[in-house]
């Protein structure tokens, strides 16, 4: 799935305490139901646009990888840039994928890693067409793909994308005041159009 990112907000004087609460049970409220509603929405549209082109051949799919601008690593290079994959880069945390903040070793770029769970995905060809489809997503609201790793060692498969690293935070730290962050009502405002627009994109 593709990642939307937030951009550094200007910072505005933190709420008083007795209104700090409110905000942030009716902010998380509304952008969670909307966040729901859409992928509701959308979610039949986008999980068949994935599943396109299974029945392909194998000479195919080869064939498509081999259009994909877009790197390919090594699981041993993300395995370097995370430190194995260490809870010290560990940024986020889901039922399907954790997320590791990644320092590439070649180059020093930062980069966001996104490996998946063992049974998340049914096949080979899901995650092909996964990254063939996040790689031809370009929109100023969604996290960009950079590459992926696919590798199978032994009875592991390892299956990773590697996208942009936001170093700003995550949409949560800013809805829960994490580090200090906060949002007005017209960045969450702003938020949740953004998000809706991407959704949007999607779909298309």
């Amino acid at each position: 799935m593709a990642t939307f990112s937030v951009s550094s907000p200007a910072v505005s004087p933190p709420p008083s305490r007795s209104n700090r609460w409110v905000e942030y049970v009716v902010g998380v409220g509304v952008v969670a139901s909307l966040g729901a509603l859409l992928f509701c929405v959308f979610r039949g549209r986008i999980m068949r646009k994935l599943r396109e082109g299974r029945g392909g051949s194998r000479k195919g799919s080869v064939k498509e990888e081999k259009l994909l601008k877009l790197r390919r690593f090594e699981f041993e290079e993300l395995e370097k840039a995370t430190k194995n994959f260490s809870r010290e880069y560990l940024l986020g945390a889901g039922s399907f994928a954790n997320v590791y903040k990644g320092v590439l070793e070649s180059e020093g770029e930062i980069v966001a890693i996104k490996r998946p769970h063992a049974d998340s995905y049914t096949s080979l060809d899901e995650f092909r067409n996964e990254v063939k489809l996040l790689s031809s997503v370009k929109h100023k609201n969604l996290v960009a793909l950079v590459g992926y790793c696919e590798e199978t060692t032994g009875n592991v498969r390892e299956r990773i994308l590697v996208y942009e690293y936001v170093p700003n935070g995550s949409l949560l730290d800013y809805m829960t005041g994490r580090g200090g962050r906060s949002l007005t009502w017209r960045q969450r405002v702003n938020i949740a159009i953004g998000a809706a627009k991407g959704m949007h994109f999607l779909k298309y």
